[in-house]
């Protein structure tokens, strides 16, 4: 429920920056661009550690890119092509965590030809809204999918294994 509320939270804030870039395009183009990166700028630094990057695409070539780590920057693309390909307004990622990546993706249609892309830190998520919001007297816990398989631990090396599996011998 935490993170169904966070991404709808996430939602809305990307429809307000939608307005914001439709609102720029209709400006000069020597000014536009700079603004749009500034705005784009802007929003990666209020969210600090949660969104990793901003990657506006028009007409499928990134027009400006704004980000705090190359792997969250490489992400933005398959999100983007995973979203043109789905045709949605707003399109969300399946938690697809591994070892080396700990990001859920959302991309939001500007207009005919445009998305703005923006990848969240899955980590900063977990310690940050949901960690804080439960028991100061846990222990250890994990994130599972429909299947059993650990899709989130702290022990990197377990993601990907099946809980079941794991304690077949309990």
């Amino acid at each position: 429920n935490i993170m169904e509320e966070r991404m709808k939270h996430e939602i809305d804030r990307s429809k307000f920056m939608k307005d914001g870039i439709v609102e720029l395009y209709s400006e000069n183009k020597e000014t536009q661009k700079i603004k749009l990166e500034m705005l784009l700028n802007r929003g990666l630094e209020s969210e600090k550690g949660f969104v990793s990057a901003y990657v506006l695409f028009k007409e499928d070539k990134k027009e400006i890119a704004v980000y705090k780590d190359e792997k969250a920057f490489n992400m933005a693309e398959v999100i983007y092509k995973e979203s043109n390909r789905k045709k949605s307004e707003v399109y969300i990622s399946e938690f697809n965590l591994s070892t080396k990546i700990q990001y859920i993706g959302m991309a939001i249609k500007i207009n005919e030809e445009s998305r703005l892309v923006a990848i969240y830190n899955f980590k900063y998520l977990i310690e940050n809204f949901i960690e804080n919001g439960g028991s100061g007297n846990y222990i250890n816990y994990f994130i599972l999918d429909q299947y059993g398989n650990i899709v989130f631990e702290y022990e990197r090396e377990r993601i990907g294994e099946n809980i079941f599996v794991i304690n077949a011998s309990n």
